[in-house]
């Protein structure tokens, strides 16, 4: 047993009490090896793309797109044409006359009323409301009143927002230029506002203006008699 200890490296001593106690002997003999020495390196590395044959990278343009494309919140406009030539004016050459004023110099024709103006929407979102001169824009024949007179509504399309319109004036209208004889140039507008809301909030607004050609007194011949032996005053009117 004692020569089976000592090969295999284990130290027996006897005590003198004759007890017996076995414990390692020599230098420590590991099959794990010994890491008392620090390894060495690796040796140096080398670079991999060498091995590999030049690359362009290529990236494609990025393409943007909207997630909800539902909830994009779109502009509105609105374009409205004025009448302002004397061809599409309205005149008061055909107005029909009052308490107030005599009859226009081509009444009872309608002079008075003018050719047709456009009113165009762009309103992506839906159109929400069309106001004039503070007058929510309801249907066909709706009447809208300015300074001198009155707008219609002709034609009218809901979905578009697309308008005609006509303008009547009704009254005779003070003309800062005074001109000798009648001047389809002389002019005064009557201005209008227009401001479209689409259905999120969103509004536009522009103004329009339509002409009306002055009118001119006209002269008609009176008569006008007394007796020899009555009044001597005559009444008459010319215009």
């Amino acid at each position: 047993l004692l020569a089976a200890l000592e090969a295999s490296h284990v130290d027996v001593a006897f005590g003198a009490d004759g007890s017996m106690s076995a414990g390692p002997g020599g230098s420590n003999s590991s099959a794990g090896g010994d890491f008392s020495v620090p390894p060495g390196g690796i040796g140096d590395g080398f670079d991999l793309s060498a091995l590999l044959p030049p690359t362009a990278l290529q990236l494609g343009l990025l393409e943007r797109r909207e997630l909800f494309p539902s909830i994009v919140d779109r502009q509105v406009s609105v374009t409205a044409t004025s009448l302002l030539a004397p061809t599409e004016a309205a005149s008061e050459t055909g107005l029909n006359g009052g308490q107030t004023q005599s009859p226009g110099s081509d009444a009872p024709s309608n002079a008075e009323t003018s050719g047709i103006g456009t009113i165009s929407i762009d309103a992506p979102d839906g159109i929400g409301s069309i106001v004039i001169n503070g007058v929510t824009v309801t249907g066909v024949g709706q009447q809208i009143p300015g300074d001198f007179g009155f707008l219609t509504i002709v034609s009218f399309n809901p979905s578009t927002g697309a308008i005609e319109y006509n303008y009547t004036v009704t009254e005779s209208v003070a003309h800062p230029n005074q001109t000798n004889g009648f001047d389809p140039n002389d002019t005064v507008p009557d201005n209008f506002s227009i401001t479209v809301t689409d259905v999120d909030g969103d509004s536009a607004s522009t103004t329009f203006a339509v002409a009306i050609v002055d009118d001119v007194p006209t002269a008609v011949a009176d008569i006008d008699s007394v007796t020899e032996d009555g009044a001597t005053v005559a009444d008459g009117n010319v215009i």
